[in-house]
């Protein structure tokens, strides 16, 4: 399949995570490698969260109409639906292939391709297991985004969707280069004063339960508040 593409777009969901972007990241510089034509679509991928992973500046927001790809890839999606305007990226599945990347168990296997291993615990481990099996090399700026990507979606490996090949696979990130010291610091130690706000909007709302032992509180929704919580991770 890899043979006969020529030009790709890679998207993932909507208001992307650290599996997500790091994973997206991960595949364009493949792609690249391999001598293809690779386009990112996040439409609100934040900058200001994402900037410090390599070629972070590759996303983009739309793809240009002159560009004619010829194949799609879904990372990190259950279905079509969790892509945002997915009907706007002019896919069409007469001409085009489009392949499914993901680990969630509720896949709807809507690809050409799919592959999808729910045993897996991130998209970021997933194509690091898959890049070694393929003979793919993975230099340091790779390790970086799929270190972040598995850091994300594993809560700092203390998950318990960690495993021996979870583990396995970041200590070989580890090796190759992957700046655990820079990952660490910008998703978990840097904040902005819009993550404040929406910390101090959550603290304001929070309900204790003393009987049944638990807490919650709750964030309106992005599209009917100012409150901008796209800054704000939580491990």
């Amino acid at each position: 399949q890899l043979s006969k593409l020529k030009k790709a777009v890679i998207v993932a969901h909507e208001y992307p995570d650290f599996d997500a972007v790091g994973s997206v990241l991960s595949l364009h510089m493949q792609l690249k490698r391999l001598g293809k034509e690779s386009l990112i679509r996040l439409p609100d991928a934040d900058p200001a969260m994402f900037g410090f992973l390599p070629q972070a500046q590759d996303i983009q927001k739309t793809i240009p109409s002159d560009y004619d790809f010829d194949t799609l890839f879904v990372l990190d999606c259950s279905n079509e639906g969790r892509v945002k305007d997915f009907e706007g990226i002019g896919f069409n599945k007469e001409k085009m292939s489009l392949i499914n990347i993901d680990h969630h168990r509720d896949n709807s296997k809507f690809g050409t391709i799919n592959i999808v291993m729910p045993e897996i615990s991130s998209v970021g481990e997933l194509l690091t297991t898959a890049y070694k099996e393929l003979s793919w090399p993975i230099d340091s700026e790779m390790a970086t985004c799929l270190f972040s990507a598995m850091s994300y979606d594993t809560g700092r490996f203390s998950y318990s969707n960690v495993s021996a090949n979870t583990l396995s696979k970041a200590a070989e990130l580890v090796d190759i280069g992957a700046d655990v010291s820079t990952i660490s610091t910008k998703m978990y130690e840097t904040f902005t004063q819009d993550s404040f706000e929406v910390l101090r909007y959550a603290l304001e709302k929070l309900k204790v339960n003393q009987a049944g032992g638990y807490a919650y509180t709750s964030l309106p929704d992005r599209k009917s508040t100012r409150l901008n919580s796209s800054h704000l991770v939580i491990s």
